[in-house]
């Protein structure tokens, strides 16, 4: 389940969720589903991100690869 950061585009709230598969996510402000994702600003700093699924350069504390169904 990961963790995701979206923008309302009603209320231009900003706010992350844990987004399971199939669930719509809604804004905790206004409840609308108009939703655009966010780069967030972790993974925006982060050398790894985007290029494995380890946090910070770091692998998660149940492998040693990054790339378990932990990490992603």
């Amino acid at each position: 389940m990961p963790l995701v950061e979206f923008e309302c585009e009603h209320c231009k709230s900003v706010f992350e969720t844990l987004v399971r598969h199939g669930e719509e996510p809604r804004c905790p402000e206004c409840g609308s589903t108009a939703l655009k994702k966010r780069i967030s600003r972790f993974c925006a700093r982060s050398a790894s991100c985007g290029s494995s699924r380890s946090i910070g350069g770091k692998s998660c504390s149940t492998c040693s690869s990054g790339n378990c169904s932990s990490c992603s």
